[in-house]
This record gives C-alpha cells, sequence and structure tokens, in this order.
C-alpha cells in the first residue's frame, strides 16, 4: 500500500523504514515459514533499535495482510496468496 511512497513518507531513510523493508522482505520471499511468531523485542534486538519502530512496522504489515496478530498473543507470519501478492507488488 505505501511501498511505492515510502520516500514520500520519510520511511526509506528512517529507523521504521529500516525494519519495515527488512521484515517485509523477509515475509514476501518466505524466508519465515508462515505461523512463526514474530517477537517485537527479539526483532529489536537483531535490527539495533528499540521496540518502539518495531511495533509499528508489525502494526502497518497487519494492516497489509502481510501478518496476522492473535489477540494477546503476539503477530504471526502468514501464507501469502500469490495472486493478490503479486497484484500488491504489480508483478
Amino acid at each position: 500500500m505505501y511501498s511505492r511512497h515510502e520516500h514520500k513518507l520519510g520511511w526509506d531513510e528512517s529507523k521504521v523504514g529500516k525494519v519495515y523493508k527488512a521484515l517485509k522482505k523477509l515475509i514476501v520471499n518466505c524466508e519465515v515459514p508462515p505461523g512463526t511468531r514474530l517477537d517485537a523485542v527479539a526483532i529489536s534486538n537483531v535490527m539495533n533499535t528499540s521496540v518502539v519502530p518495531v511495533r509499528e512496522v508489525l502494526i502497518q504489515l497487519e494492516i497489509e495482510e502481510y501478518i496476522m496478530s492473535s489477540f494477546n498473543n503476539g503477530y504471526y507470519t502468514k501464507k501469502l496468496d500469490p495472486q493478490k501478492l503479486s497484484d500488491q507488488l504489480d508483478f
């Protein structure tokens, strides 16, 4: 949804932008299996940032339907629909 406008939002240079691009790439390339819990603290440690930008990214990726949330249990990767994915990424 926002991928074409990241430079306008300033995400491509911010911590949020870096985390967003890294996580989205991992998810879209199926490098993280469906059903994997996405731990904001662990991700923030790997990305060398605070947990706040990671949480913002997880919320955005859920809105864009790349991941799903489980009430009071965190965020998880999900099996992506190839047709929907190709439409979103303009393939």
